[in-house]
């Protein structure tokens, strides 16, 4: 899989995590079939044209230069979070629902 593909399929999964609900970068890496730092350096490269914020780090955090804009994104989305990141736990998005989304939403790339 070229890294174009790999990156176009990463932002699409992000693309459809509910407004209101996050998930991993590990839940949208078993999603593509990568591991969770692709999905990181994918995000930190391209992330900006997607709803980055709805994806967060295992304990529901964020790096720290992102923390204050993304509280501003889930205030707005009423994403439960406290000071140091979301409330993964209650906010998480259905993982099984996610992965039959993105499958029909990449259903139309080559090489997929």
């Amino acid at each position: 899989m070229t890294s174009d593909l790999r990156v176009e399929l990463i932002l699409r999964a992000v693309e459809l995590v509910p407004p209101g609900r996050a998930t991993t970068y590990g839940t949208i890496a078993g999603i593509v079939g990568t591991n969770a730092r692709t999905v990181g350096r994918a995000m930190s490269r391209w992330g900006p044209s997607v709803p980055w914020w709805r994806v967060v780090r295992s304990n529901g955090t964020l790096p720290g230069p992102l923390l204050a804009e993304a509280i501003r994104h889930w205030n707005a989305e009423g994403i439960a979070h406290d000071a140091a990141g979301c409330r993964i736990g209650l906010v998480r998005a259905d993982p099984t629902a996610l992965e039959a989304a993105w499958r029909t939403a990449t259903a139309d790339l080559p090489g997929r």
